[in-house]
């Protein structure tokens, strides 16, 4: 599947950034990975490459240099596993960046120590 973007030095396809969910301010030109109807139906509306999370996990998919996830607010930290693998292995190319974002209500530092546990290099910044 090619939308937007070259390919990497591996001839797979990509595309600038993949966001899962939609964080506060809102979309900029990437692919998106939405949780909701109203999500995906904003994000088809804009043009740009969007797909429910249950299409997303069948892959494969264009992969991107970076992902960012937007952690739904409704959501406990069992999602955070299905999140990463999904990053891992669907959406960002080796040796690419996964960043998270998510309210403070949400615990940060025990989002962190979950990514932790699965093996994940976390920087702060």
């Amino acid at each position: 599947m090619k939308a937007n973007g070259g390919h990497d030095g591996d001839g797979e396809t990509t595309i600038p950034r993949w966001q899962v969910g939609v964080p506060p301010e809102g979309l900029g030109q990437t692919g998106v990975v939405a949780f909701t109807e109203s999500e995906l139906i904003a994000a088809r509306t804009g043009g740009l490459l969007a797909l429910g999370f249950n299409e997303a996990v069948r892959g494969p998919l264009p992969r991107a240099h970076e992902v960012h996830i937007a952690l739904p607010a409704y959501r406990g930290k069992r999602l955070v596993p299905v999140l990463a693998w999904l990053a891992v292995e669907h959406l960002v190319v080796p040796g690419g960046r996964v960043v998270w974002s998510m309210t403070k209500q949400q615990g940060p530092d025990s989002v962190r120590a979950v990514l932790g546990g699965l093996g994940a290099r976390v920087h702060l910044g």
